[in-house]
């Protein structure tokens, strides 16, 4: 999988997520956004395990880049959501 375009839902959980989409989540209602994804390369949900990633409405991207963890249960997924698009690191 070299590029995914994204798809934002605005629904909340529950909802079955599919390969690329997402859903916009505000962290404690301080209006920085993050991201539960369903991850483009394994198909498993998700989420940051941290606060330090930011989801930009207006330009559809996520930083920093997004690492589906092995160690937290992922298959390891390295990439980027930019413009909307997942792309791999």
């Amino acid at each position: 999988m070299a590029e995914m375009i994204a798809v934002i839902k605005q629904e909340l959980m529950p909802y079955e997520l599919k390969k690329g989409e997402c859903i916009v989540v505000d962290y404690n209602d301080n209006g920085r956004l993050g991201l539960i994804m369903c991850c483009p390369r394994c198909g498993e949900t998700s989420a940051s395990k941290d606060q330090k990633h930011t989801f930009n409405r207006e330009t559809f991207s996520y930083t920093p880049s997004i690492i589906h963890d092995v160690e937290l249960g992922g298959c390891g997924y390295h990439g980027y959501l930019t413009n909307g698009i997942f792309t791999d690191v």
